[in-house]
């Protein structure tokens, strides 16, 4: 857990900044101060490791190891987490600054470009997609600790996006972010950056679409629409947003929360079809962009 974490933890700064507009908001266990690439800009977090603590200092016990997402009455172990049912996540916030948003809006200007260029007509959508989980190379430029092999099981299946790609390549643009050395789809304008930069991207998108992670935080405190999927190793209850069709097998195992390899979360990968996510894009353009497009 990491990014999508720290874009859910600026909803309880920006909650308590409110109440307390004079003081210092940190993230830490009273000792130590936790800091994030995802504070950046942030004016209700203070994103600093040293302070004055003679300041009015408020800490959240909101930190790598210590979420609210998780159940600490149960030891989570290495086998399994387990879940914190009762926490639901509000809509975080990102501050971008005006380099990361002359960046986004270049590539969102040049691959609008080119597609109606070579397509000889108006797309219907722009859409980011991410077909990844966490990665060594993931943990590596990031600093986040990867857990166990849960991020196999919130992988839906790279050929399963390329085949959603290639259904709707001819009417919509497609982004994919990445950094470093990831597998890239076929029909996609790919762009090499860090998190920050592929959000600031997605704010000029209308979709994202991808597996459950940091990009569908990103997308809500965005106010992006979003199609995640989670299958059964997380509910969207604890960390979905009503306004996102979150893609959720809830059997009696789910969610698992299994840090191993989880035959529980294959199965209900393999329940989510090619039909679910291509149905649910297609609603969302025929519901959502026709409506844009016809407003006066």
């Amino acid at each position: 857990m990491g990014y999508g974490d720290d874009i859910m933890a600026t909803a309880e700064a920006r909650e308590i900044k409110k109440k307390y507009p004079n003081s210092i908001i940190v993230f830490g266990n009273g000792k130590k101060v936790f800091t994030s690439e995802i504070f950046e800009n942030n004016p209700n977090i203070y994103n600093k490791k040293e302070i004055n603590y003679k300041d009015n200092v408020i800490w959240i016990d909101n930190y790598l190891g210590h979420r609210p997402t998780v159940d600490l009455t149960k030891k989570t172990n290495e086998k399994k987490i387990f879940w914190n049912k009762k926490f639901s996540p509000q809509k975080g916030d990102i501050f971008f600054s005006g380099m990361e948003i002359d960046i986004a809006k270049k590539v969102t200007e040049k691959s609008r470009k080119i597609w109606k260029q070579h397509f000889n007509k108006t797309p219907k959508a722009l859409i980011v997609v991410e077909p990844g989980v966490k990665s060594a190379q993931y943990q590596k430029t990031s600093g986040t600790k990867i857990i166990g092999r849960s991020n196999l099981n919130r992988d839906w299946g790279f050929d399963k996006w390329q085949k959603v790609v290639n259904k709707f390549k001819n009417e919509c643009i497609f982004i994919q972010t990445f950094k470093g050395k990831s597998k890239k789809l076929n029909g996609v304008f790919d762009v090499d950056c860090n998190f920050r930069i592929a959000a600031a991207i997605m704010s000029f998108s209308n979709l994202f679409i991808g597996n459950h992670g940091g990009f569908s935080h990103a997308a809500a405190a965005l106010n992006i629409d979003a199609i995640n999927v989670f299958g059964g190793w997380v509910s969207p209850s604890i960390t979905g947003y009503d306004n996102h069709t979150n893609l959720y097998i809830d059997s009696s195992e789910s969610p698992c929360g299994s840090k191993l390899e989880c035959e529980h979360c294959k199965k209900c990968m393999e329940k989510i079809t090619i039909d679910d996510v291509s149905n649910a894009v297609e609603k969302f353009i025929e519901t959502k962009i026709s409506s844009i497009s016809t407003s006066p």
